[in-house]
């Protein structure tokens, strides 16, 4: 079972361009930074945003998400799912809020995160890069 609210999104290269969110999206007008994450082999970045969405991709390597919904009203409440993305085969994840999520790379792999602000602007907001 997916997570209520998250959406995996299958990406295509279009020659060497790959198109993370496409004007006609309706997710555009809700982001409005860019980060560029670069994981050292066994690493991992713990993140959990109490108010906000936030959308990853990997660009190079391997990643693999643990997610679980920590939201009290959530039909998935206490739902843990495991995804393993590769920049191979290019996906998104949409990561709602309140659900908490550890992205591994065995490998290394640089991730791209599309989120509406800073991390900890809000109360309760984690971003660690370990």
């Amino acid at each position: 079972m997916l997570i209520s609210d998250m959406v995996v999104l299958d990406l295509d290269w279009q020659g060497q361009k790959l198109t993370i969110i496409k004007e006609t999206d309706q997710l555009l007008r809700r982001f409005g930074q860019i980060d560029t994450i670069k994981l050292n082999p066994k690493g991992r970045v713990e993140v959990f945003r109490s108010v906000a969405d936030e959308i990853w991709a990997p660009m190079l390597g391997r990643a693999d998400f643990q997610l679980e919904d920590q939201r009290e009203e959530s039909p998935s409440k206490g739902e843990i799912v495991r995804l393993e993305i590769t920049a191979d085969d290019p996906k998104a994840i949409l990561i709602p809020f309140g659900v908490n999520c550890t992205i591994g790379s065995a490998e290394g792999a640089t991730l791209l995160r599309i989120g509406t602000h800073e991390e900890s602007t809000h109360p309760g907001d984690r971003f660690q890069i370990l």
